[in-house]
């Protein structure tokens, strides 16, 4: 079962296997159990428990940095491989592999969603850290470097949890120099941290304060254990130390030095601990428990407030006057914030949307039918590979069995010709693209049942008819993602302008902007927003890892971006839809139509664009037969080619650009080539579908 604060990991241990066994598995808590992998679509099977895509998929050698995060097919599947850094790169991603690998020993875990940054966290002791965010290998896989060749990154403020992180691994590890990775998540309102790596002896690279910072604490420590007395105190808590002799009185004149000497170093250090009123006391320095085992409290328990005093797991150390002075400054200066942005998109140019209905009683459909249905009375929707590749099958030899019967024959009636058609024309949609979970989407309806009893007595439903519905098109175009990716860019240069910090992508990195893209679930408008993201945070690279890495599809916000679940909306817009409708059927021309009869149609003379559209038609009624006159003409045209064809032709090129010629078998029909592989059939139909709306 899932833990209740870590993502789920799994180890599939394959080298430990004798001869003929399939797979070893175990999780953190359980010894090693014989079972089996099974991979579906969208998820891998582990002895009966089930880890979703996306998940990552690392070897359990730790020399071995060749690590692999998977996609669900919903998000256009594919496979991301992560590697140490060459040159500006540090992952590739293969939009083609979608199986696990199965030679060697790896470990699965949940992929968690970062925003599509990882923070570097460096310490010098338990209560001494310095954290960068750079730019996470699983979004884009450029690694953005500086005029000295090195990584961009961020210095950022850590969270009391993520402070409290650091100190247990210190103390656990016993590595007080030492380097960790970082992942922050948001789950609900509270940001939550993951340690998903440790690095011995780990520094930060070309940072003078760093280094500043390590050479006082080196110091205070050696100065501790030679000459104790001259030390004036603390800027960080000794891990090596239990007791610290004090043998110098504690007066009034120590403590001002004291705290002047913490404010010189309050950025990013600590004070120094309070001494008692005894001029031989002893400052206890000894550490609470770090483990649950030992009694500490758990992680999450700790507030996860961003704290805004640098690094230091202690508070500052001014006074309360001067506390109170300082705020009230603020407040007298201060007269307003921008707390945030919203931007509402549509989704990019989209090819148009098609549906394929028709009702049918043949055995092979019913057939499939009952094989997938739960309840033979209620519709069936199929969208995944594996069944989606099953009706396709099906389809293919029922188009096999009507060849057969002669509904190719040119005598045959108009009834099997249509019903051929259609099959095709199923089959054409089906083939187009590689099988996914974007672009096609299976509807099976039952119309009419038969009931029957079984030898108990109990009653069984039979369907001897369904409607068939195929949905397919939508689909973000080359060009509708081009324009998301400039209003992205354009939003970043225009709102967020460059500035020498790094402007929108320094402030997206550190955390100090809370970005949050929120989309529906239709995929030409998740792609769409993760173009957008790709515009806005200068991201390259192919768009499936981007969407999964920074784009929400959450059940909680269909609200706003769904009209359909707003019915005060859904009525406007079919009040809109009606009226629009209505005024397009008006027959008069519109030089000639007074102006108060063209307002009433378009609205006032200051929509100046529809009012320039409006005298571009003419008149809307003559216009509207005109273009159904010309796609009458189109027709006719494309029934004619279809005519002249034969079954051999009909095998679609391997890229799936149109149909085989009569003269050149590597070319298209008529030297035609179709966009995104739509065939000749798929064409016609859909002319003739528009041309049967408008009447």
């Amino acid at each position: 079962s899932k833990p209740t604060y870590y993502p789920d990991h799994y180890i599939d241990d394959q080298d430990s296997l004798n001869s003929g066994d399939n797979y070893m598995v175990m999780d953190d808590s359980s010894e090693e159990n014989e079972c089996e992998l099974i991979e579906h679509d969208d998820h891998i099977e582990v002895n009966g428990v089930v880890i979703h895509k996306p998940f990552v998929e690392k070897p359990v050698d730790a020399d071995d940095h060749n690590i692999a995060i998977y996609y669900p097919y919903s998000a256009g599947g594919g496979c991301k491989k992560l590697f140490r850094k060459i040159g500006d790169r540090s992952s590739e991603f293969y939009p083609h592999i979608n199986e696990v690998r199965r030679d060697g020993s790896f470990i699965y875990e949940e992929f968690v969603e970062t925003q599509g940054t990882d923070v570097k966290m460096y310490t010098v002791g338990p209560n001494y850290g310095h954290a960068e965010a750079r730019k996470s290998p699983a979004v884009d896989g450029k690694v953005e470097r500086n005029a000295d060749g090195k990584e961009v990154r961020f210095p950022i403020f850590l969270t009391l949890r993520e402070k409290e992180i650091a100190r247990r691994i210190v103390m656990v590890f016993k590595q007080h120099v030492c380097g960790f990775d970082l992942l922050r998540v948001q789950e609900g309102d509270s940001l939550v941290s993951y340690v998903c790596d440790v690095n011995g002896w780990s520094f930060v690279k070309k940072s003078k304060k760093y280094y500043e910072d390590c050479a006082q604490i080196l110091a205070e420590h050696m100065l501790a254990v030679v000459k104790p007395g001259l030390l004036h105190g603390f800027s960080t808590l000794n891990p090596l130390l239990t007791k610290v002799k004090d043998s110098i009185a504690d007066t009034p004149k120590r403590r001002r030095h004291q705290r002047a000497f913490s404010r010189s170093h309050s950025d990013g250090l600590v004070g120094s601990p309070d001494k008692s009123d005894d001029q031989n006391s002893t400052t206890t320095l000894e550490n609470s428990a770090f483990t649950l085992a030992e009694g500490a409290a758990p992680v999450r328990q700790i507030p996860d407030m961003l704290m805004d005093d640098g690094t230091s797991s202690i508070v500052s150390t001014k006074t309360d006057d001067e506390t109170t002075n300082s705020k009230s400054k603020v407040t007298q200066t201060h007269q307003e914030e921008l707390r945030c942005v919203i931007t509402v998109v549509r989704h990019g140019d989209r090819t148009p949307k098609q549906k394929l209905k028709l009702k049918m009683s043949e055995p092979l459909l019913l057939q499939y039918f009952h094989d997938h249905a739960d309840n033979v009375r209620k519709e069936l929707k199929v969208k995944d590979k594996i069944p989606m590749t099953q009706f396709l099958a099906t389809v293919l030899e029922m188009i096999a069995q009507k060849q057969q019967e002669g509904y190719c024959e040119k005598n045959s009636s108009g009834k099997k010709k249509e019903i051929m058609n259609k099959l095709k024309h199923m089959r054409d949609v089906l083939e187009r693209w590689k099988i996914g979970g974007l672009n096609r989407k299976l509807q099976m309806k039952p119309t009419k049942w038969d009931e029957f009893q079984d030898e108990d007595g109990n009653k069984i439903f039979r369907c001897t008819e369904l409607q068939l519905i195929l949905k397919w098109g939508g689909n973000l175009t080359k060009l509708g993602e081009k324009q998301a990716v400039n209003l992205g860019k354009r939003l970043r240069q225009e709102v967020y302008p460059d500035e020498a910090g790094g402007g929108i992508l320094r402030l997206h990195s550190t955390f100090r902007h809370d970005l949050k893209i929120k989309t529906s679930d239709e995929g030409r408008v998740m792609k769409t927003a993760a173009a957008f993201a790709k515009g806005l945070l200068e991201l390259e690279g192919e768009i499936t890892p981007i969407l999964v890495s920074l784009v929400h599809k959450e059940r909680n916000s269909h609200h706003m971006l769904d009209p359909s679940g707003n019915k005060e909306v859904k009525k406007e817009l079919e009040a809109c839809k009606v009226e629009i409708n209505k005024n397009l059927q008006k027959d008069f021309d519109v030089d000639k139509a007074s102006s108060d009869m063209v307002e009433t149609i378009v609205g006032p003379s200051s929509l100046k664009s529809l009012h320039k559209a409006l005298k571009g038609v003419g008149n809307p009624r003559k216009t509207l037969f005109k273009i159904r006159d010309i796609i009458g003409d189109l027709l006719d045209q494309l029934d004619e080619m279809l005519g002249g064809m034969t079954s051999d032709m009909e095998n679609k090129n391997e890229g799936g650009e149109g149909l085989w010629g009569d003269e050149d078998a590597d070319g298209t029909l008529s030297g035609i080539t179709l966009y995104r592989g739509e065939t000749l059939l798929e064409l016609t139909e859909r002319w003739r579908l528009l041309h049967q709306a408008v009447r």
